[in-house]
């Protein structure tokens, strides 16, 4: 397959006009006679890859059955989102069991590939939990993690701890090489945040939200994170978690090589507004908001990460280079999977978003 005429996104964080070529399902340098695409008029770019959402159309990943599965990573292959990292949730450990095993046993059918899982709870500040359920709130468990390792067949990538918490340094010092550790749902002052980082944690989970404040005399875990040029920080650009002059301001403070957008979507993404549960806690969605019902808190997002590229470019003022480098390449290389994904280039898997002038996705190859 030969596909010419296109905006292609690079390597080099640029697009350029150049043709691709694909054959037995890899980005090669150039192939034998075959199909030919005429690709004029469409930017194209590598498949999204999301690393931290809980589900889509009335789907959830903690629902722990084939059928969500397949209907989550159905929704997200056809909005350009290639690869996923679900999320679980706060709950009791021999329910997390079930909804780890139930994703090692995915089987791909045309939709996105699962690439791994994002352990979101238990090990969190109860007064930043959010959207999480306090019932199920514990202390950090090195033993705990890698018993649901063994149960996912090796896909938790990423686990997301409160650094203040008690035992919780030791816990990322003990499973720094095993995992991606993010500072996450945490009321940690910028010391305790930094002792995180130097205990070998690496990333933020949606910065700004559901963590300590960022002021003038208290810099918090945002402070800590700008001083730390090795992590990521996480963004959810939906349009409610983040205003844009922040999200502007995010990428100036950090650059487009630190941050990663998610969407943090839930299972009302793609359905209307109503009540949808998150969790074991009842969310109610208005005008496209999910709140917990009981607190008011904010509650993930409705918007897929195709939506919130587009809303970082069109609203925020972000260079679409930039965006698309924070959905593809970024996630890739946080998951450690940026030798197979992330970027059109020679001998990685063949996933490829065409994107009309005005950023829609008008087809997704995978």
């Amino acid at each position: 397959m030969r596909i010419r005429g296109g905006k292609v996104y690079c390597p080099d964080g640029k697009f350029h006009d150049r043709d691709i070529f694909i054959q037995e399902g890899r980005f090669t340098e150039s192939s034998s006679d075959g199909m030919e695409c005429d690709a004029s008029g469409y930017y194209l770019i590598p498949g999204l890859t999301d690393l931290h959402f809980h589900g889509c159309v009335g789907a959830d990943f903690c629902d722990a059955t084939p059928e969500s599965l397949l209907k989550i990573a159905g929704y997200e292959a056809a909005n350009g989102i290639a690869n996923i990292c679900p999320a679980s949730m706060t709950l009791p450990e021999e329910t997390l069991a079930r909804i780890y095993r139930n994703a090692a046993a995915y089987e791909r059918q045309g939709g996105s590939y699962l690439v791994g899982i994002n352990m979101e709870g238990p090990f969190f500040s109860y007064e930043k939990r959010g959207a999480q359920n306090p019932a199920y709130l514990r202390a950090p468990d090195v033993q705990m993690v890698r018993r649901l390792q063994k149960e996912a067949g090796g896909l938790i990538k990423l686990v997301d701890v409160a650094p203040e918490t008690e035992g919780a340094l030791p816990f990322i010092e003990e499973l720094k090489g095993e995992f991606r550790l993010s500072l996450a749902h945490t009321n940690a002052d910028y010391d305790q945040a930094v002792e995180g980082f130097r205990a070998g944690a690496t990333q933020v989970t949606h910065l700004y939200n559901a963590m300590s404040g960022m002021s003038h005399r208290a810099p918090g875990v945002v402070g800590a994170a700008l001083e730390n040029g090795e992590c990521y920080v996480e963004l959810i650009c939906d349009g409610v978690h983040i205003v844009p002059p922040m999200i502007r301001n995010t990428f100036q403070m950090f650059g487009e090589d630190r941050i990663i957008l998610i969407s943090d979507s839930l299972s009302a993404t793609g359905m209307p507004d109503g009540l949808y549960e998150l969790g074991g806690q009842a969310v109610r969605v208005v005008d496209g908001k999910a709140t917990i019902a009981d607190t008011g808190a904010i509650a993930g997002s409705t918007s897929n990460l195709m939506d919130c590229l587009k809303f970082a470019v069109k609203k925020a003022k972000i260079p679409l280079e930039s965006a698309v480098k924070c959905a593809t390449i970024n996630p890739a290389k946080s998951l450690g999977i940026d030798d197979e994904y992330g970027s059109i280039e020679p001998g990685k898997r063949a996933q490829l978003v065409f994107l009309d002038e005005n950023l829609e996705v008008t087809a997704v190859w995978l």
